[in-house]
């Protein structure tokens, strides 16, 4: 009998240690779902205004959201979008329609520089040095 219950205390040890180590070392769920995304400022005193810059961000959230930036503390970050039309990168920032049924009420962002509505996410930082070496 008392070997039976040795054994349940030590299973029990066992059980206990083993679940503090693995949720030790767990990450949070933001963390483990988070991605490096290339994000641009939209904060005029801000030195990374109108650069795109990579961010640890977290997934599911829709792109026209607001990001915090990581150079001023603003919520003025925003996803790095590039035309399709003219290959400028831009923030996507999405401006909201007054009035009308909600799944209409985004409107999506236009090309600052040829008014295009076709964009693409900027994924990666190469992307944003090739652009900048087609434009020197």
């Amino acid at each position: 009998m008392k070997s039976i219950l040795t054994m349940v205390v030590l299973f029990g040890v066992i059980v206990v240690a083993s679940y503090f180590a693995a949720t030790r070392t767990r990450r949070s769920p933001e963390e483990e779902r988070g991605y490096t995304g290339i994000l641009m400022c939209t904060n005029p005193g801000c030195r990374g205004y109108n650069n795109p810059f990579p961010q640890r961000i977290v997934a599911g959230q829709p792109p026209g959201s607001a990001y915090r930036c990581i150079n001023c503390q603003r919520m003025t970050g925003y996803r790095a979008v590039r035309c399709l039309g003219c290959g400028e990168i831009f923030p996507y920032i999405i401006s909201q329609v007054p009035g009308g049924p909600e799944s209409e009420q985004a409107e999506v962002p236009r090309c600052p520089e040829c008014g295009s509505n076709e964009s693409e996410l900027v994924r990666s930082m190469e992307e944003v040095k090739q652009k900048e070496a087609q434009t020197k």
